[in-house]
């Protein structure tokens, strides 16, 4: 099964190059390199926005509401979507149409290979952005499987958490926590703690590497925090501001292992 979600892994890698690849000798490279780009950047800045919705919202209203969680993110997408096609339309767009004869002969510049190197880098952007957020959210996968399966999720991964080990091999985590600093191992782990708490909330949890009880005060037992892991809402308990405050917390990192 491993072998599956690395081939799944290399073929959606690969199913991107071609489909760029497809497109550019189907439209120019011009267009090819404007939609990637359009896209590349408005997938990005929803990204973003996703990972900020949640302190957002809670210093706005207090707390995490679903509508500014979900629907900030979609909002940003789609305005960043349409906005930047206008600017690049208005920049790219001739004054002029030139004249026919000369609308067919590609630059001498512009070969087979060097439109194809282009393709490339781009898609290799787009690939790196689909990736952050795969990452991002095979994690909330990867804390959902163990609210419902608890510590069994390591014997029986679902394809998720097997996907998600399959990218930690392929890229850095060094990259991915640039890429995704909201989705990083400490930060899953302490979510993971405060599902875990969300259900046996007066039971003393136990680092079984260090057989010391694990730090609750500060964030385990915190009923914001504990609401949305009984709720289900994994997202947002992960893009929280509360568990960023945490996570840098010495005790916290401490149990974590984090240095």
């Amino acid at each position: 099964m491993e072998a599956l979600s690395q081939i799944s892994l290399g073929a959606a890698v690969l199913l991107i190059f071609a489909v760029c690849v497809l497109y550019m000798l189907i439209r120019g490279l011009l267009r090819t390199m404007t939609n990637l780009t359009v896209i590349a950047l408005s997938l990005w800045i929803g990204f973003l926005t996703w990972q900020k919705a949640p302190t957002l919202a809670y210093q706005w209203t207090n707390q995490t509401s679903s509508l500014i969680t979900t629907g900030l993110p979609i909002l940003a997408f789609v305005m960043s979507f349409i906005l930047i096609r206008k600017i690049l339309k208005f920049f790219f767009t001739p004054i002029y149409t030139q004249p026919e004869e000369y609308e067919d002969e590609p630059p001498p510049s512009r070969s087979l290979v060097g439109k194809l190197f282009i393709t490339f880098i781009f898609a290799s952007a787009l690939c790196l952005i689909a990736a952050a957020m795969l990452h991002h959210f095979t994690s909330i996968a990867e804390i959902r499987d163990h609210a419902k399966n608890g510590n069994l999720q390591n014997d029986f991964p679902s394809f998720a958490v097997r996907l998600k080990n399959s990218l930690s091999n392929a890229i850095p985590d060094s990259l991915m926590d640039k890429l995704d600093p909201l989705a990083s191992k400490p930060r899953v782990e302490l979510a993971k703690w405060i599902t875990s708490a969300s259900k046996t909330p007066s039971q003393v949890k136990i680092d079984p590497k260090t057989v010391d009880p694990l730090p609750r005060a500060a964030v385990i037992d915190n009923p914001e925090l504990l609401s949305l892991a009984e709720k289900g809402r994994f997202s947002t308990l992960l893009r929280h501001p509360l568990l960023t405050q945490a996570i840098n917390d010495p005790a916290i990192k401490k149990a974590l292992g984090v240095k």
